[in-house]
């Protein structure tokens, strides 16, 4: 039985380098914090609050949109990135109602979104992002 695994294992890692180079980044992953654990609630009937709080991922993504444009995009855009996210189909139909969805706010939208999303689904170690090589 344990040749088995270790003929399995060998097709995967043929060389002692492939393996001590595995064996270093599984043990840096492991290392990296834990990301934060929210327990939320709905009591009271306090629906629509519970709602905002998981949408918003308890101010999260705010912080996040602060963090990547705080120097090159104003409040007022900030926040109409964040209630984007947070309501994407109340936030479209707004706008579109408004006639204010344009080819160009389309590509400036998307490529904000994007920017966020890398910088939420980044691991973050002390000294900032941490990227792993697989």
């Amino acid at each position: 039985m344990k040749n088995k695994y270790l003929h399995l294992l060998a097709k995967e890692y043929p060389t002692i380098m492939s393996v001590a180079s595995e064996m270093v980044n599984l043990s840096s992953i492991r290392s990296l914090p834990k990301g934060t654990e929210y327990f939320f609630s709905d009591l009271h009937g306090e629906y629509e609050s519970f709602l905002h709080m998981l949408k918003s991922a308890s101010g999260m993504i705010r912080k996040k949109i602060d963090q990547v444009f705080s120097k090159t995009v104003p409040a007022v855009e900030r926040e109409a990135l964040a209630n984007l996210i947070y309501y994407p189909e109340e936030e479209i139909k707004k706008l579109n109602d408004g006639g204010m969805i344009t080819d160009e706010w389309k590509r400036l939208t998307i490529y904000r979104l994007i920017l966020i999303c890398e910088t939420v689904s980044a691991k973050a170690c002390s000294k900032g992002p941490c990227i792993c090589i697989r």
